[in-house]
């Protein structure tokens, strides 16, 4: 997950980060058209934030165990990837380097934490520099314009030193 690949790799992989998020999903399952083929008795918020995107996967699921692996691809990619998706708007997509970690750290059983250890300057001026910590020790740090900046930075940097090394895999 905290690879730099490219938006479609060699064996024509499209990266989790470019349509795995709920939001990715439903925007899909919307230009695909899946509303019209659902009956369902939610509001449009409810449609829009999360109806489409299960629905999406439920259709790929079911393709899956219907038709498996290799038929399933071939259909998401010429049917789905090919026609619905932008591949110019997927490059230019920003990963979100926080995310990342804090999945990793659920899915390894690490704490991962945030602070802000030093603000500078004031208004437009201003700078913030935030530590990563991953069981209560800092990992790294990195300075920006805003504490969200500084963490998604922080994020990357750290996504960067385990791909890398191994220190992080166990």
């Amino acid at each position: 997950t905290f690879q730099n690949r490219p938006v479609a790799t060699q064996d024509n992989r499209i990266p989790d980060e470019a349509c795995g998020s709920r939001e990715s999903l439903n925007k899909l399952g919307s230009s695909m058209g899946l509303q019209s083929l659902l009956i369902a008795n939610v509001n449009t918020r409810a449609m829009e934030n999360s109806v489409l995107g299960n629905t999406l996967e439920a259709l790929i699921g079911a393709c899956y165990m219907d038709q498996g692996f290799g038929r399933c691809k071939n259909f998401i990619l010429s049917e789905i990837i090919g026609k619905y998706l932008d591949m110019e708007q997927v490059i230019r997509m920003e990963v979100n380097y926080k995310s990342l970690v804090m999945e990793w750290g659920q899915k390894k059983k690490k704490a991962v934490t945030y602070h802000t250890i030093n603000e500078l300057g004031s208004g437009i001026q201003k700078s913030f520099t935030v530590a990563l910590l991953i069981d209560a020790k800092i990992v790294t740090e990195a300075t920006d314009s805003s504490k969200k900046k500084a963490e998604q930075q922080a994020s990357k940097k750290f996504s960067e030193q385990i791909n890398e090394t191994s220190q992080y895999h166990g």
